[in-house]
């Protein structure tokens, strides 16, 4: 179980093990602190009109995530895991989202049905949203370890995504152990579908 906490002035990440609750890594700083065990930047993505802005302090980095919803992600990547830790603001839009196809049914108009996909929910979620993070590896026993960080599917996908086509109908879903985006391409009158992989 992976948990953070923070503050403007203090910031903690824990793995607890699941099953017994005995603590396995607790990694605490402060303001004044530098962050070590990052092999990002401290990256700002998003905002209305600077779209990526590397940080420099730590204090920085605190104050911008305690002002938001806080989180932390972990995902294996061969034998090591990649930790995002991090806080993120959504972003105002206008107009309704379109949930997708491929969901689970959450209501019907007459002949038209409407679908909750989770997976494009969480890649909305992703995409539309001021985040700062930072982006950690770690072996397997939670030791630090120097390299580079690869993008994850949603980091192509967004990418791809953001590369100023002309489209509509998008949507994501996952399929075995992979994304897929489904666009609809209107000049060309075709429903075209892109696998991304981490």
């Amino acid at each position: 179980l992976y948990t953070i906490g923070s503050t403007i002035e203090n910031f903690k990440f824990r793995v607890h093990d699941f099953e017994s609750g005995s603590l396995i890594k607790e990694i605490a700083i402060n303001q004044n602190d530098s962050i070590t065990f990052k092999n990002t930047p401290i990256i700002q993505e998003g905002g209305v009109y600077d779209k990526y802005r590397e940080l420099e302090k730590t204090r920085k980095f605190l104050r911008k995530i305690a002002a938001g919803d806080i989180g932390v992600t972990a995902y294996k990547q061969k034998e090591n895991l990649i930790i995002t830790m991090g806080g993120k603001k959504e972003l105002p839009r206008g107009g309704g989202m379109m949930m997708g196809f491929g969901g689970i049914p959450i209501a019907s108009f007459g002949s038209v049905n409407v679908f909750f996909n989770p997976t494009f929910f969480a890649y909305n979620a992703y995409s539309n949203t001021k985040s700062t993070h930072i982006k950690c590896l770690f072996d397997s026993e939670f030791n630090h370890i120097e390299g580079e960080i690869s993008d994850n599917a949603f980091d192509k996908l967004k990418s791809f995504s953001e590369a100023g086509r002309i489209k509509s109908g998008e949507t994501v879903f996952k399929y075995k152990d992979y994304f897929v985006l489904g666009n609809y391409i209107s000049h060309s009158k075709k429903y075209i579908l892109r696998k991304f992989e981490d």
